[in-house]
């Protein structure tokens, strides 16, 4: 799939996960690249909630613990 394939909110998100992934690379704990990203987020205008307590059905997963980030797109179907 390819990037014109994706919504303009998924595009900023992403932008801001391989932002995160190039400054801080590998290696840390969850709950920095957890912090690094709400802060990235935040920065670019993007608000941040848990998926079943904010009614979207669009989610995005995110592993940081390789050297090239892994991501993948989840739908949940109430």
């Amino acid at each position: 799939m390819n990037a014109d394939s994706f919504d303009p909110l998924t595009e900023r998100v992403l932008g801001a996960v391989f932002e995160v992934s190039n400054t801080l690379g590998a290696g840390f704990l969850e709950k920095v690249y957890e912090r690094a990203l709400l802060t990235e987020l935040g920065l670019r205008g993007i608000r941040a909630t848990a998926l079943r307590a904010s009614g979207q059905a669009l989610c995005l997963l995110v592993n940081f613990q390789n050297p090239k980030v892994e991501w993948k797109r989840i739908v949940h179907r109430f």
